[in-house]
C-alpha cells in the first residue's frame, strides 16, 4: 500500500499542470510579450523623435553657414525642405514662393511630384487647396484626410493630389519679421495623418528658419525670376 502512494506522488509530481493553470501561464506570456513589444515600439518612436529633434537643431546653423559661404537660393530650400520632411515624416514636399507680380505663389523647389502635380499647382492664388488657404488666412493649414477636407471639394483639384498618391498635407507660411507672407512650406503625405506635437513644432522651427534665410536673401539679392523646378531633388 505504502509502494502504491508513493508510485501515485511520483505520477503526480510528474504530470502536466492541470488545464486552467496551462491558461493562466499563457495568458501571462501574452501579456509579457505584448509589454515587450510595447516598450520597443516606444524605444523606436522615442529614438526617430530625438533624431529628427537633431536635425532641425542645426538646421538655422547650417542654413546660416551656407548663405555666407555663397550657396544659391535653390539649394537653399532644398536643404530645407529635406529638414522638413525629415522633421514630419513625410513622403512628398515643397516649397513655394509668392509672386509679387501675380500675388500667386509658385513652386520653386520639390521633393516626390511628377510632371501632373507640378503644372497643376505651378500657380497657385490665395484660397485654393491648403496652401491657398494658409496664403489667405496666414495661419498654418493641416488636413489629416484631404477626401473628408471642404478645403479639397473641388473635384479637379482632390484629382490631382490623389493622382499623385497624397492623403493628407499641411502648410505652413514662410513670412518676414514683419508678418508679410513670403511663401509657403508644404509637406505630403502617402496616408492620412494624425500630426504629433512635435512634427508641428519641428516644422514651424524649420519655416521660421527658411524664413530668415529668405529675408536675408532678399535684403542682398531680388528673389528668383526663374520658378522652373525639377521633377525630383
Amino acid at each position: 500500500m505504502a509502494k502504491e502512494l508513493e508510485g501515485a506522488s511520483d505520477l503526480l509530481a510528474h504530470s502536466p499542470p492541470p488545464r486552467n493553470q496551462r491558461s493562466n501561464g499563457s495568458r501571462h506570456l501574452e501579456r509579457l510579450r505584448a509589454a515587450i513589444q510595447e516598450r520597443v515600439a516606444i524605444s523606436v518612436a522615442a529614438r526617430n523623435e530625438l533624431v529628427a529633434d537633431m536635425v532641425v537643431a542645426s538646421l538655422t546653423w547650417t542654413l546660416i553657414r551656407d548663405l555666407t559661404s555663397g550657396y544659391d537660393l535653390r539649394t537653399l530650400l532644398e536643404k530645407a525642405l529635406d529638414s522638413a520632411i525629415r522633421a514630419s515624416h513625410a513622403d512628398f514636399g515643397n516649397i513655394q514662393l509668392l509672386d509679387p507680380a501675380s500675388g500667386e505663389l509658385r513652386i520653386y523647389v520639390q521633393y516626390g511630384f511628377g510632371a501632373e502635380f507640378l503644372g497643376f499647382f505651378n500657380r497657385v492664388h490665395e484660397g485654393q487647396a491648403a496652401c491657398g488657404s494658409a496664403m489667405k488666412t496666414q495661419e498654418r493649414v493641416v488636413v489629416r484626410d484631404i477626401t473628408d477636407s471642404p478645403i479639397f471639394a473641388d473635384g479637379r483639384t482632390l484629382e490631382i493630389m490623389l493622382r499623385a498618391g497624397v492623403r493628407a498635407v499641411q502648410s505652413t507660411p514662410l513670412r518676414t519679421t514683419s508678418g508679410e507672407i513670403l511663401g509657403m512650406l508644404s509637406t505630403h503625405y502617402r496616408v492620412p495623418k494624425g500630426y504629433s506635437s512635435g512634427e508641428l513644432r519641428r516644422l514651424a522651427v524649420v519655416a521660421t528658419s527658411t524664413s530668415k534665410i529668405l529675408e536675408c536673401w532678399a535684403r542682398s539679392q531680388c528673389f528668383p525670376r526663374s520658378y522652373a523646378v525639377r521633377s525630383s531633388i
